[in-house]
């Protein structure tokens, strides 16, 4: 089992013996803590400096997490610092959430598009998704130009493509085919 493995499953299990609402908020500190680590590298970096003292990696950490930290997640990060483990920081999270999707069935869904969602047409796109896959659906949603138009949507290891890039492959292909 691999150290990301470990301590996933250590705040887990520490997760499980707690009320549902803290097991929820320590998910959703998790999910900003993703963000960060994936869109900042600078806090990458100062994670993996050895340089920089556990209680600034201690500050960063707390800040990551956004307001009201609850006790788990702060007992969390002085497990993670005390061991030496933040640099591993940007595997164990996805790990941990994952074991928390799988347990509460949660769906996490990738929406592309070639531009920008209305607000009224994501809670459209997940309530269809709830009843599709009869489970809770968590989206993400990324702009990406290079569709033209239509969407791709990715659902665990299934993806569903209806961009106008992939119709307009097919096509080529067709015609060097022919």
């Amino acid at each position: 089992m691999s150290i990301s493995t470990r301590y996933a499953r250590a705040l887990w299990e520490s997760a499980k013996e707690r009320p549902v609402a803290e097991q929820r908020q320590v998910y959703e500190k998790m999910i900003l803590l993703r963000g960060c680590l994936l869109s900042m590298p600078e806090l990458r970096e100062a994670l993996e400096n050895p340089t920089t003292t556990n209680e600034t990696k201690r500050e960063l950490l707390l800040t990551a997490g956004g307001a009201n930290n609850s006790p788990l997640y702060e007992s969390f990060v002085n497990l993670v610092l005390s061991h030496r483990r933040a640099n591993k920081l940007i595997w164990i999270v996805p790990v941990y959430t994952d074991m928390y999707r799988r347990a509460q069935g949660i769906v996490s869904v990738t929406v592309e598009s070639a531009a920008p969602i209305s607000d009224e047409t994501r809670e459209k796109i997940v309530m269809q998704l709830n009843t599709m896959l009869k489970s809770e659906v968590e989206c993400h949603y990324k702009v990406l130009p290079e569709l033209i138009g239509g969407f791709r949507l990715r659902i665990g290891d299934k993806r569903i493509d209806a961009s106008y890039k992939r119709k307009l492959e097919d096509i080529r292909r067709e015609l060097m085919e022919n």
